[in-house]
């Protein structure tokens, strides 16, 4: 594995919201791994999962995260039934799915369905960090609201 220097991001992406948790859930651990030392160089709390299954322990737990980014494709239940679950189960969760499959009906159905920010696989530091705080920014908006 090469261990590729980050170099800092553009203010237009900087993290606003210090410490927040997020789950990154994937079965490819160099996604699981990239992202938490990725986000966690940058402030972020990282918790990871290797499957669905694992996130839901976790969750049940009772550990609290602000934002769950989990893989689509994954062996055993998919992104999408872990999404299902979290939305009923912990509604205040924000939440990113990621996938390789982009054409793939099954993903464009679930993003449909839900209020789930998409990300591309292969995506950049840039397009990561945009994206958790996107779902961070609207999450924070929904309960500045009510």
């Amino acid at each position: 594995e090469r261990d590729v220097p980050l170099a800092p991001p553009a203010a237009s992406v900087a993290p606003t919201s210090a410490l927040a948790r997020l789950l990154v859930v994937d079965d490819e651990a160099t996604i699981t791994r990239g992202a938490a030392r990725l986000l966690g160089r940058l402030g972020y709390e990282v918790s990871t999962a290797a499957s669905a299954s694992e996130a839901l322990a976790i969750l049940e737990r009772g550990e609290a995260f602000d934002v769950l980014l989990t893989d689509f494709a994954m062996p055993g239940s998919s992104g999408a039934d872990l999404l299902q679950v979290v939305r009923l189960e912990w509604p205040s969760v924000a939440t990113i799915l990621m996938s390789g499959h982009t054409g793939d009906p099954a993903v464009r159905a679930e993003l449909l369905r839900s209020q789930t920010v998409f990300l591309a696989k292969p995506f950049s530091v840039e397009e990561l960090l945009r994206a958790v705080e996107r779902v961070l920014a609207a999450r924070g908006a929904a309960s500045a609201g009510g």
